[in-house]
């Protein structure tokens, strides 16, 4: 919930300048009420009429993206982002003008010059456009215009004391950043309402580019840094989304920044219907598309699908309820089912294209809605880091993210094998991601979360008492341990494989998920049960525990420090004459093996 401003009498009027800082005041919340309920009905069946506006070089075309039809083209230079109502298509042009065309027919409703131009960005909530402008000539080269829709006089002006972000509008309000605060104007008469400070720690300092107003919430922010703006002077709950891959793409839901090569790289979000956490992710790289499921914290947990175009680059993207449309440099049109990511048409294009401005939306709830996962879409995302291509390489890192995160300790081992992948050779693009998976390997895996790695922790350290009649079940905790995402089950699996209450069937589980999970932190705690019941007969018999542990010493003794001391502990079990004969047998063909290969020189030199 936004802090609260009432309408205050400090509100300026039209002609004068907005202050970069000034004192919190007025009440946002209330002066931000929603559009008329019968109205907004019907804007919303017009708006439901898809259509892409295409921005070419010096033209822009409406085009309906199911049939490929074209519906209306006009002779305009755009040089800012368009925006939309339900009836108006709103371009910013060169020479400092907007245009507004009827969405359908294409016609020019009116032209109207602005007193800079629009390159920040516009917003529109009919009888109302917002633009705000830069003319570097001015005293004051910012400013924020308020443009009536019906007949595209400016009803006001308000030059501003800093640059201005890109505003959003809601009811009676265009809210809009300047500095680091927020104000609300409003959109009657340009008299500022509400001012608030989301400065309040060192963190949120930089700058905001854009306002958005999302299901009765307002974030602020740029990048991937979207603050919810929630008490006074706080700054509300701050969401930074993912990890390397994101700082190059845009945040914001259903929603484009501008033109350039910049669109070519997107994170589109769908924010939840409960509390606004993202729960689908879907990422535009150039050529690839992948779509993901994202945790509460906004994390990617498991891909759903993924797209590589065979030839030509994307440079727009949309998701408009269930379909994903897509368009080309070439001004080509792609649509994709956003359940499964299988193509539904292509409508072919012939002139190069800037962006597009991707209009109309589906009957469906945009909420969070149950789909299956694609079983495919791991080998996928495989066969996408096996890509070479430097405009991959943004989706690569993402889908490396996805492999790490996977409950899967063998989708994992990927990840692995590409942190481990010679580098001699290699071209820049590959040496970079070998370099992203290397780092992803040094941090928590799988999909648990921190309060579920806690849970396991507490679950593991439940030792089984001597004497008592309380059975402690550590079946699903050990099967956790291997999905957690935390290196400290570790160590917390190798002091239950040393705990002498552990059950014999816990064992061989416990020995079962060190060896999924694949870390040399268990080596240790492995060579040291090794060492202990090695003459241990009844230990022997009850399970293969130290059969595996001992396969699990052989897997890495290749490693350069560990690996020798596992080694050693093999050679001094296997010549102790009273070391289990089976468990020997084990030991001895082992390292028989690895003395015929590439290991040999390593069990020399420990035996010498």
């Amino acid at each position: 919930m936004l802090v609260g401003l009432a309408v205050a009498a400090t509100a300026g009027c039209a002609t004068r300048v907005l202050p970069a800082e000034a004192p919190e005041h007025g009440n946002l919340a209330a002066v931000a009420a929603d559009h008329d309920v019968e109205q907004a009905q019907k804007d919303s069946v017009a708006a439901a009429l898809p259509l892409v506006v295409l921005i070419e070089h010096a033209r822009v075309v409406a085009v309906d993206p199911i049939h490929g039809r074209e519906h209306w083209s006009l002779p305009l230079v755009v040089t800012g982002h368009p925006v939309a109502s339900a009836h108006t298509v709103y371009l910013p042009v060169r020479g400092q003008g907007v245009v507004a065309v009827d969405r359908q027919r294409g016609t020019t409703r009116f032209v109207t010059q602005l007193p800079g131009e629009a390159l920040t960005g516009l917003a529109v909530s009919e009888p109302m456009l917002v633009a705000t402008v830069l003319d570097p000539r001015a005293e004051r080269p910012a400013q924020i215009v308020g443009v009536s829709t019906i007949d595209g006089d400016i009803r006001w002006r308000r030059p501003a004391a800093a640059r201005l972000g890109i505003p959003d509008v809601v009811g009676e309000v265009a809210v809009v950043g300047i500095g680091n605060q927020i104000a609300a104007i409003r959109l009657e008469n340009g008299r500022e309402v509400a001012r608030l400070d989301v400065t309040a720690s060192s963190q949120r300092r930089a700058e905001f580019e854009r306002v958005v107003h999302r299901r009765g919430m307002w974030f602020v922010g740029r990048g991937t840094r979207w603050i919810d703006v929630g008490t006074r002077g706080s700054g509300g709950e701050s969401r930074a989304l993912a990890r390397s891959y994101a700082p190059a793409f845009r945040t914001v839901d259903g929603m484009d920044d501008g033109h350039g090569d910049d669109e070519r790289l997107r994170l589109w979000l769908r924010w939840s219907s409960i509390d606004a956490t993202p729960r689908d992710a879907i990422l535009l790289s150039r050529r690839a598309v992948i779509a993901a499921r994202l945790d509460r914290d906004g994390q990617p947990v498991r891909p759903r699908w993924v797209h590589v175009e065979r030839d030509g680059e994307f440079v727009a993207m949309e998701v408009t309820g269930r379909r994903v449309i897509l368009v080309r440099e070439d001004g080509a049109i792609v649509t994709l089912d956003d359940d499964d990511g299988h193509e539904l048409s292509r409508i072919d294009g012939d002139e190069p294209v800037q962006g597009a401005l991707v209009l109309g939306a589906s009957a469906q709830p945009r909420g969070t809605v149950r789909r299956s996962d694609d079983p495919g879409a791991t080998d996928d995302l495989r066969r996408l880091l096996g890509q070479d291509d430097v405009r991959l390489l943004p989706a690569q890192r993402f889908a490396a993210d996805l492999l790490w995160r996977s409950d899967d300790p063998r989708v994992r081992a990927w990840v692995r094998e590409l942190a481990e992948r010679e580098p001699v050779g290699v071209a820049e693009s590959a040496a970079a991601l070998r370099d992203h998976a290397a780092a992803l390997v040094r941090t928590p895996w799988g999909s648990g979360s921190d309060a579920d790695a806690s849970a396991l922790l507490s679950s593991l350290r439940a030792r089984p008492r001597f004497g008592s009649s309380t059975v402690v079940d550590l079946d699903q905790a050990i099967r956790a341990a291997v999905r957690s995402g935390s290196p400290d089950v570790v160590a917390e699996l190798g002091a239950l494989l040393l705990d002498p209450g552990t059950a014999a069937d816990d064992l061989v589980r416990i020995i079962g998920a060190l060896a999924a999970l694949d870390d040399v932190r268990a080596l240790e705690s492995v060579s040291t049960f090794v060492a202990r019941y090695h003459a241990d007969a009844q230990t022997v018999a009850e399970s293969t525990a130290l059969h595996s542990a001992a396969r699990l010493l052989f897997q890495h003794a290749d490693d350069a420090q560990i690996g020798r001391a596992a080694l050693a502990v093999l050679l001094r079990v296997v010549n102790d004459p009273l070391c289990d004969p089976s468990l020997r047998t084990v030991i001895v063909r082992g390292l028989a093996e690895l003395e015929a290969g590439a290991a040999g020189d390593v069990i020399r030199s420990v035996r010498g």
